[in-house]
């Protein structure tokens, strides 16, 4: 469960898992394989870290939940909702840019309120 949810905080953020060792101050990307996949348990100074590192609650890496809540600046928000309206040849284009390889799923994002006043 608490590796479920690191990794797909990792994975929100684009990180490799090497990149995540390094922030958290692991020699190497082993810890967190490990980690990701519920064979080394973390105490909770470790969780707090992962938490301040991602931007979220330690609740949530806690949780057994697949809901994802994230605080998107308006300007982010502006992108996705631009990214999920716009066509498959444009989303094709901006990955490309970006770099992004394979299918792109993206969540369907409910928390996200597109509806607000600008």
């Amino acid at each position: 469960m608490i590796g479920q949810n690191i990794r797909r905080m990792r994975k929100l953020k684009g990180w490799s898992q090497e990149t995540l060792a390094q922030k958290m101050g692991y020699k190497d990307k082993t810890a967190i394989n490990k980690i990701e996949n519920n064979i080394n348990d973390i105490n909770q100074k470790k969780i707090n870290k992962f938490a301040e590192i991602f931007g979220c609650d330690p609740t949530y890496l806690m949780l057994d939940s697949t809901t994802l809540t994230v605080e998107l600046s308006d300007f982010e928000e502006q992108i996705i909702h631009a990214f999920r309206n716009a066509s498959t040849d444009t989303q094709a284009a901006v990955c490309a840019v970006l770099g992004l390889k394979g299918d792109i799923e993206l969540p369907r994002a409910s928390y996200i309120d597109f509806t607000k006043e600008a």
